[in-house]
C-alpha cells in the first residue's frame, strides 16, 4: 500500500523480473538474486497481473489464456476446473478485444493460475473497476489464495487490503515504511 510515485509498482515489477533494481538483492526460499529475469521470475512460480492488462485483441480468450503454455493432455479440462472455481462465466471462444477491463483482468489471473503459479501480485486489479465488478474481483481474489503459496495485492484502498491481506506493508518514496500483521491496524 501506498500513495501513487511511492514505488509499489516498481517493486512488483522488480520481483517478476520486468525490472531492474538499482541494488539490494530478492530472496525467495534459501535463494537470493541480484535480479530476476522474466523467464527465470515464471520458472520460480512467480506470475505478474499488470494493472493495464495485455492481451493480444485479435485473439480468443481462451488462446491469450493459454498463449506459450506447454501442451498438455488435461489443459482443457483443467482450465474448465479454474473456471468453476472462480465461478467466472467469461466465453472463452470471444475475441479478446471485445473484453472489459474486469474479464481482462480475469484473463491475465487465469494464465497465471494455467501455469501454476505459487505467488501472484496484483497490481491494483480493482483500479478501474466500478463497485459491482470491485465486489466481484475481491471475491474472486480470496478464492484463488488457495491454490498460490501467496498472493501480493497492491492497492490505494484500505479496505480492500483488510479484506484480503493477512500482512500489509506501507511503501513511502521507493521504501517501506510499515510492516505487520492487518489484524494490528489501527482502525
Amino acid at each position: 500500500m501506498g500513495g501513487n510515485g511511492a514505488g509499489k509498482s516498481t517493486l512488483m515489477k522488480i520481483i517478476a523480473g520486468v525490472e531492474t533494481p538499482d541494488s539490494g538483492e530478492l530472496t525467495i526460499g534459501d535463494r537470493a538474486f541480484a535480479r530476476l529475469s522474466p523467464a527465470l521470475a515464471h520458472q520460480l512460480g512467480i506470475y505478474l497481473v499488470p494493472q493495464e492488462p495485455m492481451l493480444f485483441p485479435n485473439l480468443s480468450v481462451r488462446e491469450n489464456i493459454l498463449f506459450r503454455l506447454p501442451k498438455r493432455a488435461d489443459t482443457a479440462a483443467r482450465l474448465q476446473e479454474k473456471l468453476q472455481q472462480l465461478n467466472c462465466q467469461i466465453n472463452l471462444d470471444a475475441s479478446a478485444s471485445t473484453l472489459e477491463v474486469a474479464d481482462q483482468q480475469m484473463v491475465e489471473i487465469l494464465r497465471g493460475l494455467m501455469r501454476e503459479a505459487r505467488i501472484l501480485i496484483l497490481d491494483e486489479p480493482t483500479a478501474s473497476l466500478t463497485r459491482a465488478k470491485r465486489r466481484g474481483c475481491l471475491a474472486r481474489s480470496a478464492r484463488y489464495r488457495r491454490w498460490t503459496w501467496g498472493s501480493l495485492f497492491i492497492s490505494h484502498k484500505l479496505p480492500e487490503i483488510r479484506q484480503l491481506a493477512s500482512h500489509i506493508s506501507v511503501m513511502r518514496d521507493g521504501a517501506v515504511v510499515l510492516s505487520g500483521e492487518t489484524a494490528n491496524l489501527p482502525r
